[in-house]
């Protein structure tokens, strides 16, 4: 599928029913900056985070970068993406540029099945 402004509003319902389904998805393709963001725009405008100063080209879009012999890692431990703000964006759309060959993983976990799985309690 090539993304596209073009889409459907049919499709885009789609689109977004199976992120909520999953929670997440894969397009399988690498995206310029443009169609990043574009293809991010497409369920919500974009969140401009309150903590962390975005690109020049477009404060919505955050580089993650560890260089070489750096120790300063960015949510290195588990971590929730924004669920501090009064109304956190619906995801994110994350693009490995340069990835190591092994290592350097983005792990998720569903806190929906996470809250299903608990016991009843009291």
């Amino acid at each position: 599928m090539h993304l596209t402004k073009d889409f459907a509003e049919a499709t885009v319902a789609k689109i977004r029913a199976a992120i909520l389904a999953r929670g997440g998805i894969f397009w399988g393709t690498k995206l310029d900056i443009q169609r990043h963001m574009m293809s991010a725009s497409l369920f919500r405008t974009l969140f401009l985070h309150p903590n962390i100063q975005g690109l020049k080209l477009d404060r919505a879009m955050i580089d993650i970068l560890r260089n070489p012999g750096g120790t300063k890692i960015i949510g290195e431990d588990w971590h929730s993406d924004t669920t501090h703000v009064a109304r956190p964006p619906m995801g994110s759309v994350l693009c490995a540029v340069d990835a190591p060959k092994y290592g350097g993983d983005t792990l998720f976990s569903s806190q929906y099945a996470a809250y299903d799985a608990l016991s009843p309690g009291c």
